[in-house]
């Protein structure tokens, strides 16, 4: 259990640069009471046509649905307390710098009360090598290999 004196702080920030921010991705100056911020992502990298590799779905992939674990509260967290006083009613940081975060990213200056954050990625790399798995005939595998543009060829900058 925590006991707050339930007082709204004010953020004092110097200076920030944030340069990239996405996917459910949260900025909070001061105090805030919830955060829930949540990430589906397939990522999909390939080197020939969708038709070859096929149609990739999230729906087949249970890491997409299927709930987490919830952790069970010990009986002995029941006898712990938690008591939180701010005397001072601001929070003070100099200077902030980010380069990049994703994915149900917090950048957080002061307190949440609860945040949940939840990020589920699948990604997938298929290259024309590992096509032998696929349901097309290797003749048509070994057409589309022989004249897949590879970047950086000279059949790229006609």
């Amino acid at each position: 259990m925590i006991d707050s004196d339930a007082s709204i702080r004010t953020a004092y920030i110097g200076s920030v640069e944030l340069i990239s921010i996405g996917l459910s991705s949260v900025v909070q100056f001061g105090d805030t009471g919830r955060i829930h911020s949540r990430t589906k992502v397939l990522a999909v990298q390939r080197q020939l046509d969708h038709r070859v590799g096929g149609e990739v779905e999230f729906d087949r992939y249970p890491l997409f649905y299927k709930p987490f674990a919830q952790l069970k509260e010990s009986a002995d967290a029941a006898d712990v307390r938690t008591i939180r006083t701010n005397p001072t009613p601001g929070i003070q940081v100099g200077s902030v710098s980010v380069i990049a975060y994703s994915s149900a990213a917090v950048m957080l200056t002061g307190n949440a009360v609860e945040a949940e954050l939840e990020t589920r990625l699948k990604h997938f790399r298929q290259f024309a090598y590992a096509l032998s798995a696929t349901s097309a005939s290797e003749e048509a595998i070994s057409e589309l290999i022989v004249n897949a543009e590879v970047p950086g060829s000279e059949a790229e900058s006609t």
